[in-house]
């Protein structure tokens, strides 16, 4: 149900039922917060990993923050294969400057972690240090890299 709640992607008329998922994803987590600690055996993955590679253009942005504001650290977290969440918003069809800029407030060194089966380094580069020099600003000035 919360998966669902995350990836609900209603036609443009609905789209104020997304508030509606919106609303039954927050207080699932608010009933069962350890689902947001969940690690997927196999894979390795957290709730934020799946909601970073899953939800919808309509919910991204509040469902990651709804995830992060129930698991914080889930921003740290590498799975099995070494991603990151902010490295697995970069193969989302919602992925955009607010997401990934999120993300890496979240866990500013998470840039900096390399990731091969990802873009997130040559979607870093082009598109932020052409458009948006300022984040490599914060992270230096955050964690000193």
């Amino acid at each position: 149900m919360l998966l669902d709640a995350i990836t609900f992607n209603p036609p443009y008329e609905l789209q104020d039922a997304a508030e509606f998922y919106t609303v039954v994803a927050q207080h699932i987590l608010s009933i069962f917060p350890e689902i947001a600690t969940q690690v997927t055996k196999t894979s390795g993955k957290m709730l934020l990993h799946h909601t970073a590679l899953k939800s919808s253009p309509c919910m991204a942005i509040n469902s990651i923050k709804m995830v992060i504001k129930a698991h914080p650290s889930a921003a740290s977290v590498q799975d099995a294969s070494g991603a990151l969440p902010l490295h697995w918003i970069t193969h989302n069809v919602s992925c955009n400057f607010e997401l990934v800029n999120y993300l890496i407030s979240a866990y500013p060194k998470g840039a900096m972690v390399p990731f091969y089966h990802s873009i997130i380094h040559s979607y870093t580069l082009s598109y932020f240090l052409f458009n948006r020099c300022q984040i490599w600003m914060d992270i230096y000035r955050y964690t000193g890299l």
